[in-house]
């Protein structure tokens, strides 16, 4: 006897090739709005990083430029 499994939507039919395509349509839109959004992050810790006083060539961690800002919000500097 041989077992095999069989994709069943919501309504208890097997997925079409409509359906398939629609879900990769919905899957590559989601990576597209997170790609976007991680950009944005990126970018904004970009412009964070050009206001901090930092040595030439001298690498900030995402954790370290936040800590720095959060110190010059606070203490004034």
């Amino acid at each position: 006897m041989e077992f095999f499994m069989i994709r069943i939507n919501k309504g208890g039919e097997p997925p079409t090739q409509s359906m398939e395509a629609e879900k990769r349509i919905r899957r590559e839109i989601a990576n597209s709005n997170e790609r976007r959004r991680m950009q944005s992050i990126n970018n904004g810790f970009q412009s964070l990083r050009s206001l901090l006083p930092h040595h030439e060539g001298e690498k900030l961690s995402k954790v370290r430029k936040l800590l720095f800002s959060l110190y010059g919000q606070i203490f004034g500097k």
